[in-house]
């Protein structure tokens, strides 16, 4: 998500707005997203590509209960069961953390 929001009264709101959708996904998609962004911003697309699906959280998010239940929901057009994360692998602050 990329907005530029010319009047500083605006600012809280739309970051509310923006963190009110991402909270609508599964926690592990949305770690395991934020760690391929930042790959993506240090190594580049086609790079970050591979190396994201080298790392743990995303081997992790494969085989996890979160995106079994994300997919059968999406399958059944429902909306799916929030579940807390169940990665084991710390989510890097930074991409050379991965």
């Amino acid at each position: 998500m990329n907005k530029v929001v010319p009047d500083q009264a605006d600012l809280l709101p739309t970051a509310l707005k923006y963190a009110t959708e991402i909270i609508k996904n599964s926690p592990d998609s949305v770690r395991s997203s934020k760690l391929a962004l930042l790959l993506a911003k240090e190594v580049g697309m086609a790079e970050s590509y591979e190396k994201h699906a080298e790392t743990a959280i995303a081997k992790e998010v494969d085989e996890g209960e979160n995106i079994r239940e994300g997919l059968a929901a999406f399958n059944e057009a429902r909306t799916q069961t929030r579940s807390i994360s169940k990665l084991t692998a710390n989510a890097p602050v930074r991409s050379t953390e991965a």
